[in-house]
Parts: C-alpha cells; sequence; structure tokens
C-alpha cells in the first residue's frame, strides 16, 4: 500500500510538471518546505513564495524548450510511519528530444492525515545518484 501511495504522489507531480500546473505540484508538497539545489537553497514559507519559485522553474524548462520529463530510477525507504525517504533520477528533454538535463533527487515526505507529502528536495548532479531499497514507478 505504502508503494501505491508514493507512486501515486509523484505520478501527480510529474503530470503536475507536464501541464505547468503550480496548484497541482503544491498538492504534492507541505508548506513549510525547502527546496535546494547545489546552487541554492530556498525555504518556502508560504503559497506566494511557493507559486514563484515554481514560476521560476517552469520559466527555466520553457525557455529550454523542455517537452518530456522522464525518470530512470525511483526509490525509497520508510524510515517511520509518518516519513519516508526517496530518491528519482530525472531527465528533461528539449522538442527535439535531446537531453536539457539529468539529476538526481532526494526527497523526505511526511504523512499528514493519510496523504505524503514532499517536505524537502536536494537536487545532485547524476553521479550522486543513491538507491533505497524499495523500488517504484514513475509513468511519464
Amino acid at each position: 500500500m505504502l508503494k501505491q501511495q508514493i507512486e501515486r504522489l509523484f505520478n501527480t507531480y510529474l503530470q503536475a510538471f507536464h501541464h505547468t500546473d503550480i496548484e497541482a505540484v503544491r498538492s504534492c508538497y507541505v508548506l513549510p518546505c525547502t527546496l535546494s539545489t547545489p546552487d541554492e537553497l530556498k525555504l518556502v514559507l508560504d503559497t506566494d513564495q511557493f507559486n514563484q519559485a515554481f514560476t521560476d522553474i517552469f520559466a527555466q524548462l520553457e525557455a529550454a524548450s523542455v517537452t518530456k520529463i522522464g525518470a530512470s530510477k525511483a526509490s525509497f525507504n520508510q524510515l517511520t510511519d509518518t516519513v519516508v525517504s526517496a530518491a528519482v533520477d530525472w531527465q528533461f528533454y528539449d522538442d527535439s528530444e535531446a537531453l536539457f538535463t539529468e539529476f538526481t533527487a532526494l526527497y523526505q515526505l511526511i504523512k499528514i492525515n493519510s496523504d505524503w507529502a514532499i517536505i524537502n528536495v536536494i537536487s545532485h548532479d547524476i553521479s550522486q545518484s543513491i538507491a533505497f531499497s524499495e523500488t517504484f514507478q514513475i509513468k511519464g
């Protein structure tokens, strides 16, 4: 059951990216949350900050003509009844199907009532990819 819940969360997340739907992306997060890249750490305290962060992300993807997003590897580890770590290797392709970027992301998920949500994401170079014991599928 946990695997299906994690898959549902990340499939919703991916579909939200495909449709550049900030509200749907936000439904996958709990606020406050943190978004971290090798260059920047953002503490996102409210909906306005979240919307701005993802408006910026979507603008960057649009400028690069990204039309396809895929996940080559996805895994998770349940730490407690309410905390899960997940790792996903992402690939973003442009409209000529050339690889725009590839990176690995480590997510911390928390369970609120019966739903899982992202509270922290840390993106790293793909060379830093890790795998947890349980795998799951993200379908684009």
